[in-house]
């Protein structure tokens, strides 16, 4: 009998214990899903703000460093940092994907296919 009783109890217990309700769990996906996806359209924001700014530069002007809107990014024409082979760290374009152009830039902080 006590153990009929258990029996009962421990099924009418584990019967109680719910899983999480799948539709905050979806609610909670999406709304990350919304969040990432507004930190990146920020960041492609920002990056354009970047290449606008330093596209508005003066040639020839040396920038000084702390000016600088990206830690260890060379922007704009900068003599010091640029090195015999004419190369300046890398392209300030954004590309079609929206992402910013990894290739060398010339001085004018540009690539060969973004006009550098």
């Amino acid at each position: 009998m006590i153990r009929k009783l258990l029996f009962a109890s421990l099924v009418l217990a584990l019967s109680s214990c719910t899983a999480p309700d799948s539709s905050k769990v979806n609610s909670l996906e999406y709304e990350v899903y919304s969040l990432k996806s507004r930190v990146k359209d920020l960041e492609d924001q920002l990056n354009l703000i970047v290449v606008k700014y330093n596209n508005s530069l003066p040639k020839g002007k040396k920038k000084s460093s702390g000016t600088s809107l990206s830690a260890g990014q060379s922007y704009g024409s900068n003599s010091d940092n640029e090195t015999q082979s004419g190369f300046v760290g890398e392209c300030t374009a954004i590309t079609r994907k929206g992402t910013r152009c990894l290739r060398k830039a010339r001085s004018n902080g540009l690539c060969w296919q973004h006009g550098g």
